[in-house]
């Protein structure tokens, strides 16, 4: 049976850094953790460093990350510049790493218990012991407030003829929001839509008209309109069980829905 590349690479990782002083431990996360790491998948890599490692620059943390394989590029995530985000060219694979380097400290707050590589003192099995894993969860009450006012964005956009902006924003209402509250909901991680095809064939459906099928006013509209049915549908799942009476801008959108839809 033919070995990852993946599994070569941590190897060589802890190889590379187990002996620096600089790194207090290692571990890694993700479908590596799960077990499940095939072909397409990427590493997530935690980098429990020291309070010296923690202050170095982006180049001299590159330029370490570079002792384990050379990186075609290297860059920080734009929301968190702990996160450095490398692609290597590996022998047999093209391989995508999200490093995540973090203090001692900082590794308190985690996502998820990854699974440990190396550590000194047993320093990185010491707080998965003490302190507990948690996946931020869609906060429904910052949903409501917002999506009406996105929904509106979609549908003037339709109105202009602006169908890629349309189309983008609405895929992008779907990934960073709408779709994390319904993968929730089914007791699967809310990352954008990943796993998404594991969904109940029902609540797939409605997901799926959600989804704009073509290039034209009419498809995007009807994406729109099952974007509306599904975010409705969950959030009878959330704290807005019992949300009977719409509010004023719902009932302003789903007014300004039917006069788009009537000058298509």
């Amino acid at each position: 049976m033919e070995i990852l590349p993946h599994y070569q690479f941590v190897d060589n990782l802890k190889k590379a850094f187990q002996e620096n002083p600089l790194f207090i431990g290692i571990a890694v996360g993700g479908s590596y953790l799960s077990n499940q790491l095939d072909e397409y998948s990427d590493l997530d890599i935690y980098l429990v460093v020291s309070d010296a490692a923690a202050i170095l620059d982006f180049d001299a943390k590159k330029e370490i990350l570079a002792t384990v394989a050379n990186p075609l590029c290297c860059y920080t995530n734009g929301h968190d510049a702990r996160v450095i985000i490398c692609l290597y060219q590996l022998e047999s694979a093209l391989l995508h790493v999200d490093w995540k380097w973090l203090t001692l400290k900082e590794f308190e707050d985690r996502v998820e218990n990854p699974a440990v590589i190396f550590e000194h003192k047993s320093a990185l099995t010491a707080v998965i012991a003490r302190t507990e894993s948690s996946y931020p969860k869609p906060d429904i009450e910052r949903t409501e407030s917002r999506f009406w006012s996105w929904i509106h964005y979609v549908l003037s956009k339709i109105g202009r003829g602006e169908l890629l902006e349309a189309s983008d924003y609405l895929s992008e209402v779907r990934t960073c929001c709408v779709g994390p509250l319904l993968l929730h909901k089914n007791g699967l991680y809310p990352r954008r839509m990943r796993h998404a095809e594991d969904l109940p064939r029902a609540e797939w459906a409605l997901l799926d008209k959600s989804i704009q099928k073509e290039f034209s006013k009419k498809a995007c509209f009807e994406a729109t309109m099952g974007m509306i049915k599904l975010y409705q549908y969950i959030r009878k799942s959330y704290l807005w069980g019992n949300f009977q009476q719409l509010t004023e801008a719902e009932t302003a959108c789903l007014a300004y829905a039917d006069y788009i839809g009537a000058k298509l």
